[in-house]
């Protein structure tokens, strides 16, 4: 393929017009070369290099941008103070560093910051998150025996920042003596009951 088919300069394929000559590249995974062009967008983005098979067959018809702005357009918004069970919403939706849709929300119980979430997470049908994690974990009072733990506190949410729910945690007391804080998750599963001086005991 010695001389590529050319596209006049100037041709619109969607979002994008030629604005050099079809030149050849060499292909680093294939023993043989393509034809590409330079493209400018219409959205101002820096010109970009596209193949000029992809340009005829449709494939490729902007820089990036029309993906995101249908995205954009699908994307679930609703007002700041919306209600979602213990949550409500502190912040308008936008995206995270991974394009994903998320929010800021503060939980009614007031044990935890507010904290960044997947409106996904919101709006499923299946299992959504309704609080920080207080809601279904709010009846293990002080006192209440894991092993050889027991609960000194009451339960507590810390923040997370890749947009899932906090993780609760308590304050336990070994009977060994020891104080900890303990993921609540671990103490209802049963992967806690003790703070290490059991297995300790018995290596």
């Amino acid at each position: 393929m010695s001389n590529p088919k050319q596209i006049p300069v100037g041709t619109r394929f969607g979002r994008l017009t030629t604005i050099g000559e079809v030149y050849l590249k060499a292909d680093a995974s294939r023993p043989w070369s393509y034809g590409a062009v330079m493209c400018q967008c219409d959205c101002g983005a820096e010109p970009i290099e596209v193949k000029a098979s992809s340009l005829r067959s449709g494939n490729t018809k902007s820089c990036g941008c029309q993906r995101k702005d249908a995205n954009a357009r699908g994307t679930k918004t609703f007002p700041v103070g919306t209600q979602f069970w213990c949550l409500v919403t502190i912040g308008e939706v936008h995206m995270n560093i991974d394009g994903k849709p998320c929010v800021l929300v503060r939980c009614d119980c007031g044990r935890s910051e507010p904290f960044l979430i997947r409106t996904s997470a919101l709006l499923r049908t299946t299992r959504p998150t309704r609080s920080c994690g207080c809601a279904h974990l709010s009846d293990v009072p002080i006192g209440t025996r894991f092993g050889h733990q027991v609960t000194i506190s009451l339960l507590r949410s810390e923040s997370r920042d890749d947009g899932k729910p906090n993780e609760v945690l308590v304050d336990v007391r070994c009977d060994c003596g020891s104080d900890r804080p303990v993921l609540v998750k671990n103490l209802l599963n049963g992967d806690s009951t003790s703070c290490g001086c059991v297995k300790d005991h018995f290596a």
